[in-house]
């Protein structure tokens, strides 16, 4: 029995992973990626499908194939799109190295694949990609990385030794824990190597039991440096093109003369790439690559902003004396009293969940006759940031509840058998009990009275919902992109 059918491992959806991300990323360093709504999408190592499957609904017009070895999730994830009416998705229990000709994508991914499978296996995944990806395509990989994967190395290895010979996956997960507990412990206060263990203790605490059985205690977990991938890729006929996090690519965080020293490597984009995970002891990358013949640049082209459009949930947080702090997801802010930037940010704001495009931002922002220009590098800078989001596809999202609000329909049917959703981003949302009694009610036929005597008359025991906690939770579902634009409208 494989690994994956012995323990399940529960993925949700992730937006590096939907082919929005890798299209965008494909325009900023000049490839014609196909359009996210008519594109082909191979998914290698897919599970149980969650990422592919919300996708697929979204998608109609796109085809999305999945290949796991295991057959279990595979056979979940087949149940689940025949329940939701899914014909675009295909998912097949089928060994990567038995794959043969599966087609020509435009974007393939593999997410927790490279660095978890046997030398021969690798080889094959990276010789798939290059057997099926279309020459302006791309392909997403990840994978454990050097140098900060050292360490990780070090305590896998102990854990590996101490659980040898223990069978059952819930007492291996036990010990192991128990391992890292015992040997940092006994580590003195001002020890160097009791400050290690400490972070990777408070790492491996963050895992679920399934993520650490299936990645610290697998049979294979090999971590690499970047170059190394880069040149292996290069091996096949393929090259590096960027990060699925752009952000990660950006050297704004570090002194100014690291990065005066950094420019020196703008003509070498693989040894800059390699020197940046020194500087960072980076763990972890998220790597696209295209066709090595493929007509792509090197760094972005901020005039390709004005093809795709532009979301963020911006949100005016200080204001002192003209000048505005701003919050954005993730914790990330700016301060700034420039008129411009500020009327960016709050026409952004007011349109969130909603992307806006390029041109109709610049519209509403500039009435100095400026061209545009301003705007895109702007835009391209707030993304290195971290502080928006581009987009070559944007979903018919609501930016507030309608009167007979609509949830999107794979959100439905999600939130009627567990308790995180995919929302119309391709983020996974937990629910709260009530939302998640909402959700599967909000197919746009219903208004709030409506909402309200379905939820009194499924509820039993359960605390019966006010109409002020209603309109609460169909605004914070709309923060959440979780509304559909319009009647009926998606895609």
């Amino acid at each position: 029995m494989h690994a994956y059918d012995r323990v399940r491992y529960r993925s949700v959806a992730l937006p590096q992973l939907h082919p929005d991300r890798l299209a965008t990323h494909a325009r900023l360093f000049g490839l014609e990626p196909a359009p996210v709504a008519a594109c082909r999408v191979l998914e290698v190592g897919c599970g149980d499908g969650a990422s592919l499957l919300p996708a697929a609904f979204a998608l109609p017009e796109s085809t999305f194939v999945g290949i796991d070895i295991a057959p279990t999730p595979i056979a979940e994830g087949r149940a689940r799109a025949e329940a939701w009416g899914v014909s675009n998705l295909d998912l097949r229990a089928l060994d990567l190295l038995d794959a043969g000709d599966l087609g020509t994508f435009d974007y393939v991914v593999a997410h927790g694949v490279y660095s978890w499978v046997p030398d021969a296996v690798r080889e094959g995944l990276m010789a798939l990609i290059a057997r099926c990806l279309a020459p302006q395509g791309v392909a997403f990989v990840s994978y454990n990385a050097l140098p900060g994967g050292h360490l990780r190395r070090h305590t896998r290895e102990m854990m590996q030794y101490h659980i040898a010979g223990i069978d059952e996956p819930e007492r291996q997960v036990q010990q192991a824990r128990a391992l890292l507990d015992f040997v940092l412990d006994a580590q003195p206060a001002d020890s160097y190597y009791r400050v290690l263990l400490e972070k990777e203790r408070e790492l491996s605490r963050a895992y679920t039991d399934q993520h650490l059985f299936h990645d610290h205690l697998a049979e294979h977990n090999r971590p690499f440096y970047f170059h190394e991938v880069a040149e292996h890729a290069g091996r096949h006929g393929l090259r590096y093109l960027a990060e699925a996090d752009f952000a990660a690519m950006q050297d704004r965080t570090f002194p100014p003369a690291t990065r005066v020293a950094l420019r020196q490597l703008e003509g070498d984009p693989i040894r800059r790439e390699q020197m940046l995970d020194f500087l960072r002891n980076r763990l972890f990358r998220q790597t696209l690559l295209c066709r090595a013949e493929a007509d792509a640049q090197w760094t972005p082209d901020p005039e390709r902003v004005r093809s795709l459009t532009v979301a963020a949930p911006i949100r005016a947080v200080a204001e002192d004396d003209g000048v505005t702090t701003f919050a954005s997801a993730g914790g990330k802010s700016i301060r700034t009293g420039h008129p411009f930037a500020q009327a960016v940010c709050r026409t952004l704001g007011a349109q969130w969940p909603r992307a806006t495009a390029f041109d109709a931002l610049h519209g509403a922002v500039s009435d100095d006759g400026d061209d545009g220009t301003l705007l895109a590098q702007m835009l391209l800078d707030f993304y290195a940031d971290g502080f928006i989001s581009l987009h070559a596809h944007a979903p018919a999202l609501a930016s507030e509840p309608s009167a007979q609000p609509e949830a999107l329909p794979s959100a439905r049917r999600e939130a009627e058998v567990g308790e995180v959703v995919t929302n119309g981003w391709h983020r996974a949302i937990p629910l709260d009990g009530v939302a998640r009694r909402v959700v599967p009610l909000l197919d746009g036929t219903r208004d709030r009275s409506a909402l309200l005597a379905a939820l009194a008359g499924a509820n039993g025991v359960a605390e019966p919902v006010r109409a002020a906690d209603l309109d609460g939770v169909l605004c914070r579902l709309a923060e959440d992109a979780l509304l559909v634009a319009g009647e009926g409208a998606w895609g």
